[in-house]
């Protein structure tokens, strides 16, 4: 019976460790790509920009650093707005999903370089 607890206790241990593995998520995980759309809104160049959770773990209250954003256009403010300075709110701070994948549009020359500044982690 003692080496039958041991050995589940070993199991517990071996799978929490792994478990614990799939959930470490980073600010990294929130991967940012952006793409010409061929198109120009009020004499702009328009971006299509992807933002992907590739992390197990949900991210909300995600925060893009986005030095000097301008834009003539962009679509849709609920995904994402200029909040102060260099700094933009992302999908007004509701979790992101693993796997999801959100998009916006957004017209500048040139290009604003769009880096995660923080995000708020939740592994369950």
């Amino acid at each position: 019976m003692a080496a039958a607890l041991n050995i589940f206790a070993a199991a517990v241990v071996v799978l929490s460790l792994i478990g614990g593995g799939f959930c470490q998520c980073e600010l990294s995980n929130i991967v940012i790509s952006q793409r010409l759309t061929g198109f120009q809104i009020h004499g702009q160049t328009e971006y299509e920009v992807s933002i992907v959770n590739d992390c197990q773990c949900t991210q909300s209250d995600v925060v893009i650093h986005c030095p000097g954003f301008t834009s003539t256009f962009y679509e849709n403010p609920s995904i994402w707005q200029p909040i102060d300075g260099d700094l933009c709110s992302f999908n007004s701070g509701k979790p992101v999903f693993f796997g999801e994948t959100i998009k916006f549009m957004y017209a500048s020359d040139p290009p604003c370089a769009l880096t995660p500044a923080s995000s708020r982690i939740s592994c369950s």
